[in-house]
């Protein structure tokens, strides 16, 4: 079983992977099976990244490796869709959209490398806080965010306009952002003793 949980883990690699491929020499607003397919493949993230935790815990079958491969893995994920999203928001001439999702990539990888950082500090410390609500909600609103987002700059000219309006999106990111914040001020605030202990 622990096999298998970690063969879940790793099944994002692929499916990131083919999501960036698929969308960088296809415009998906030009190829619905493009739109499609990535849909599936990000949702398929998603489910893969809550399924491995729940089977790891249902049958106590968690891991040092698991431990280490979930989080990397989201980072790998979202490093890989929010340029995505970017590249297809300005295919679109979508100039203050495709600045916003600038704005989330960078919050994303600043926040996701400064928690790598402060985790490994913990460790040298024996500190190994539990995760947070805050740092929970970030994780489960952000598939289904990046989908909503995703579906609405890359919806196929052939089936309409997309049925979100724009505002609702923006505000989507706008709370990505938010959310993604609020979970590296608490990293640092249970952080900091040991970081202060480090500098000493």
């Amino acid at each position: 079983m622990k096999l298998f949980v970690n063969f879940i883990t790793l099944l994002r690699l692929p499916c990131i992977s083919a999501v960036v491929i698929l969308n960088l020499f296809w415009n998906p607003v030009e190829y619905p099976a493009i739109f499609i397919s990535t849909l599936v493949l990000i949702a398929l993230c998603g489910i893969t990244d809550y399924l491995d935790g729940y089977l790891a815990r249902r049958f106590s079958v968690e891991s040092n490796f698991g431990a280490h491969a979930d989080p990397l893995l989201d980072k790998l994920f979202f490093t890989g869709i929010f340029p995505v999203l970017v590249f297809l928001a300005a295919l679109n001439c979508d100039t203050f959209h495709a600045l916003l999702l600038v704005l989330t990539t960078v919050v994303f990888s600043f926040r996701d490398q400064l928690v790598s950082f402060f985790r490994m500090i913990g460790d040298r410390q024996g500190i190994s806080p539990r995760a947070s609500m805050w740092g929970k909600l970030r994780t489960a609103t952000a598939f289904p965010g990046i989908i909503l987002i995703y579906s609405y700059l890359g919806f196929p000219h052939e089936y309409g306009s997309f049925f979100v309006p724009r505002g609702f999106i923006i505000a989507v990111e706008m709370y990505l952002i938010t959310v993604t914040l609020v979970t590296f001020f608490l990293y640092l605030v249970q952080y900091f003793p040991a970081l202060r202990r480090e500098m000493e």
